[in-house]
């Protein structure tokens, strides 16, 4: 029996998750925090601004709303987004915010310049 392919960039919308962010260790991020931030980045505006409540994220991350809360305090507590409620009981309100951890590569060897790595070559 053969396999069909399927090129996996074939799909749109996708959750863009920024490669200086998959570098981040686990000890510092969670993967739960970093596709939050992915599915978060997805409805960010030109200025860094995103409109989502907590349950409308775990309904499209296939999380539970605890979790999702859980991820974005993660997010908060590094300093990659802000939180705040213009109205009670309204829609969460996040800012995007420059972080050092986008600018300064924790690997060299990771380092992403353009949309195709291409590995050192020991010689």
């Amino acid at each position: 029996m053969s396999k069909i392919l399927h090129n996996p960039k074939s799909y749109a919308p996708a959750v863009y998750i920024p490669c200086w962010l998959i570098q981040i260790p686990v000890k510092l991020l969670s993967h739960g925090a970093k596709l939050v931030y992915g599915r978060l980045s997805q409805w960010a505006d030109t200025l860094g601004h995103a409109y989502r409540s907590a349950p409308q994220l775990a309904e499209e991350l296939g999380m539970c709303v605890r979790s999702v809360k859980e991820f974005q305090k993660e997010l908060r507590d590094v300093g990659l987004i802000g939180t705040y409620h213009p109205q009670a009981g309204g829609v969460n309100h996040f800012e995007f915010y420059d972080h050092p951890w986008m600018h300064e590569p924790l690997n060299e060897q990771l380092v992403y310049k353009q949309d195709k790595y291409t590995p050192v070559q020991n010689h």
